[in-house]
C-alpha cells in the first residue's frame, strides 16, 4: 500500500538536499562557490537588515538563518576545492 511513498522518501533525500542547498542560495543571493565565511558574513548583514525591532521581518531573518545553516554544514563542490588548493 505504501510503496510508492516509501521508495519515494529513500531515493529523495539527496535531490531534498540538493534544492534545499539551492533555495538557501538563493535567499542569501550567493554562488555555488561561495565559502564558508562569505556565507556567514552575507547571513549576518541580511538578518541585521531585517531586525524585527527596526521593523524587519522575524521571517525573513528566519529564512536567512535557515539558509546560513544548510550553507555552512554543507561541503564545498568538488570544483570549488580544487580551485582553493591551487
Amino acid at each position: 500500500q505504501d510503496g510508492g511513498q516509501a521508495a519515494s522518501r529513500g531515493s529523495g533525500r539527496a535531490a531534498g538536499s540538493a534544492a534545499a542547498q539551492a533555495e538557501a542560495r538563493q535567499i542569501l543571493n550567493v554562488g555555488g562557490k561561495a565559502s564558508e565565511e562569505e556565507v556567514r558574513e552575507v547571513a549576518e548583514k541580511m538578518i541585521a537588515m531585517n531586525d524585527p525591532a527596526k521593523g524587519g521581518s522575524e521571517y525573513l531573518q528566519q529564512k536567512i538563518t535557515f539558509a546560513r545553516d544548510i550553507l555552512a554544514r554543507t561541503p564545498p563542490p568538488e570544483d570549488a576545492k580544487a580551485g582553493a588548493e591551487e
